[in-house]
Parts: C-alpha cells; sequence; structure tokens
C-alpha cells in the first residue's frame, strides 16, 4: 500500500512537468487514491506509513524546486477519517485507559521515549548490511554507478530511513519499507552489479567457513550457507552474465531459509518467540494472574499454556515471581527486595531473570 501511495505521489510530481495535450495546460492533479492506500495502511500498521509519504512528497518538491497542482483534500481527508473510522469507536469502548496506551505509549511513546528496542539515531545505517542482505554490495554498487538517475529512488529510500532514524524505537524490520526502492535501483543497474555480487558470495562463502569455530550451535546452517555459496559462485565465475549473478546471489538465502524451514524449525521457535521465558515460569507452576513482568517481551507462542495470558505487564503488589531483563533490573531494586533469582534465559542476545519470594 505504501509503495501504490509512492507511485501515485510520483505520478502526480510528473504531472507538474506534463501541459495537458488539448489545452496545453498543467492540470490538477488527484491524491484520492494515495489518500485511500495510506489511510488503510495506517490501519495496518500505524502512522509511518502517511509520514514516509510526507517525507518523500517533501523531498521531490525540494528536488524540483516546485509543488505541483494538485486537489489535496479529498487524499489528505480519505488519510485522515479512513483510520479514524476505526480508532473513533475503539477508542469510545475501551475508555480512557486504552486511549492512552495508543496514544501516549504506543505512539508518542515509541517515536520520542520508547521503553523497548531503544537506540540511536545511526542504527539503521549501522545495521544496514544486515537487512539489505544480500544486496547491500550491488546497491552500493548500483549508487555509484547510477547515483544522479536515481535521485527520485534515493528519495524513496530517505524518505523511510529519515523518519524510522529520528524515532526512538528501532528494529530492523521497519526497513521493508526500504525494499521496493532498493530493488529498483538494483534492477536498474544490474549490469554494473556483477562483482558486487561475486564478492557478496565470496564473504558468504568465508563466513561459512569460519563461523562454526565460534558459534557452535549452528554449524549445520553454516554449512548449508557454505554449499549454496560455493555453488552460487562457481555458476557465477562461470560465465560472465551479470544478471546471472544476481539470480544466483538471491537463491543464496532462499536455499538457506529452505533448509531451517525443513531441519531446524524447534531451533527458530526457540530464537524468534518467547518460549524460553514461557518455559521458565511455567517451571514456577505459579498461576499467571501471580506473575509480573518488567520490560519483557509479550509472552505468544502457539504451544503456549493460555493461563499465562493473564500475565501482569507491570509491576503489581505481592507478586509471587517477578521477571525483569536484566539490564533494568536495578530500576526495580526495592520491589526485588525479598526475592531471589530462581532461573534466566538469554533470547536475542539479551539477560532475562526470574525471581520468586
Amino acid at each position: 500500500l505504501i509503495t501504490f501511495a509512492i507511485w501515485r505521489i510520483q505520478l502526480l510530481v510528473a504531472s507538474c512537468r506534463l501541459p495537458d495535450p488539448a489545452t496545453g495546460n498543467r492540470q490538477p492533479a488527484t491524491l484520492m487514491l494515495a489518500g485511500i492506500a495510506l489511510g488503510i495502511a495506517t490501519l495496518i500498521k500505524g502512522p509511518m506509513a502517511p509520514v514516509i509519504a510526507i517525507v518523500f512528497f517533501a523531498l521531490e518538491c525540494w528536488r524540483l524546486h516546485r509543488v505541483p497542482r494538485a486537489k489535496y483534500i479529498p487524499g489528505v481527508a480519505a488519510m485522515v477519517v479512513i483510520p479514524l473510522l476505526w480508532f473513533i469507536p475503539a477508542m469510545t469502548l475501551g475508555g480512557g485507559a486504552y486511549t492512552h496506551e495508543v496514544l501516549q505509549k504506543q505512539l508518542a511513546g515509541r517515536a520520542i521515549g520508547a521503553w523497548v528496542h531503544q537506540s540511536p539515531p545511526w542504527f539503521y545505517l549501522l545495521h544496514s548490511p544486515g537487512f539489505l542482505f544480500p544486496w547491500f554490495a550491488a546497491l552500493v554498487a548500483a549508487l555509484i554507478a547510477r547515483w544522479r538517475e536515481e535521485r527520485l529512488n534515493i528519495n524513496w529510500i530517505l524518505a523511510v530511513l529519515i523518519p524510522y532514524s529520528l524515532m526512538s524505537s528501532k528494529l530492523d524490520v521497519y526497513m521493508m519499507a526500504l525494499v521496493p526502492p532498493v530493488a529498483i535501483i538494483v534492477a536498474n543497474a544490474v549490469d554494473r552489479t556483477r562483482l558486487a555480487n561475486v564478492i557478496t558470495m565470496a564473504v558468504l562463502l568465508l563466513a561459512a567457513i569460519v563461523a562454526p569455530f565460534f558459534i557452535h550451535e549452528y554449524t549445520t546452517v553454516f554449512i548449508a550457507l557454505g554449499i549454496a555459496s560455493a555453488i552460487a559462485l562457481v555458476l557465477s565465475l562461470l560465465g560472465g552474465d551479470a544478471l546471472r549473478s544476481a539470480i544466483v546471489l538471491g537463491l543464496v538465502p532462499i536455499a538457506v531459509l529452505l533448509y531451517v524451514a525443513i531441519t531446524q524449525m524447534p531451533l527458530v521457535n526457540d530464537l524468534a518467540t518467547p518460549r524460553p521465558l514461557i518455559a521458565a515460569l511455567e517451571k514456577q507452576h505459579v498461576p499467571g494472574q501471580d506473575i509480573a513482568l518488567y520490560t519483557c517481551p509479550h509472552l505468544w507462542a502457539h504451544d503456549m499454556p493460555r493461563d499465562l495470558e493473564n500475565v501482569h505487564y507491570v509491576l503489581t503488589p505481592n507478586a509471587t515471581v517477578i521477571a525483569t531483563a536484566r539490564a533494568h533490573a536495578k530500576e526495580i531494586a526495592p520491589q526485588l527486595a525479598g526475592y531471589h533469582v530462581v532461573n534466566s534465559v538469554k533470547m536475542i542476545g539479551k539477560w532475562f531473570d526470574v525471581y520468586r519470594r
């Protein structure tokens, strides 16, 4: 939906330079379809959809030194009214506590003072090789070769990168909105990316060889990565076709993901869900309403005991069990008096401790 809205905005910006063939005058375009798409996107994922579109529109106007003539009111109205058709009834039914949760904690809190996933503004720049894998090197090569021709798509990337970098809460998955412009840039310069693709395959092969010596838990995954990378590298070097190198590089992560999906799902479930914390809480044999979580992820797993749906995500008086992120334990040190650590789990590189009195 965001991509569709950006496309409509691109057409609007282009229309400001193209006169009507019949009259020779530039005609005002409409943003109604873009507004509808952004309104639905806001319902699905939140207010960053219109933010991205507005920043992109501003960057394009700055690049072209003009603001297009357009019927803005219908599009803006659709963008605002569509989410309100759901949010107003939701506030009415949910009451003040629900409204406070959505507006202050979920929206304002994540934007300016997140209590989870808080990171500095340069977070996404440092993580870009990871969330753009395996196309980071190809993107750099494409931008070097065609940065003048790709100004529009670069603005699209900036429209995503700038507002998300200014937000307090940051997750790599938020950069999914970057995929369309990155794909377009790489595709437009695929004939300039062969060397970058070969280098990426070589790096993946080297990583697959070296990593098992340091990370023993995922040895079989690294073996699969090494085999896929080696085959892709040979196929790319056998022919000089740049498109072939791009295709075989794209197949490397697909092959590894298929291997993981077939053979490693228990491991994936432990890594991608709070199942280790769920298991630690289960061992305490305490009713969910007597458990308090502080700076912990929300509990969810398809086989989670239904009683754990009743845990409290804030500290409550007389809780029998308290679980907290170890990095934030000092913040509740007075409340932990009389409790002792009965279990510790590591999830996504962070330690969480379970206390019981």
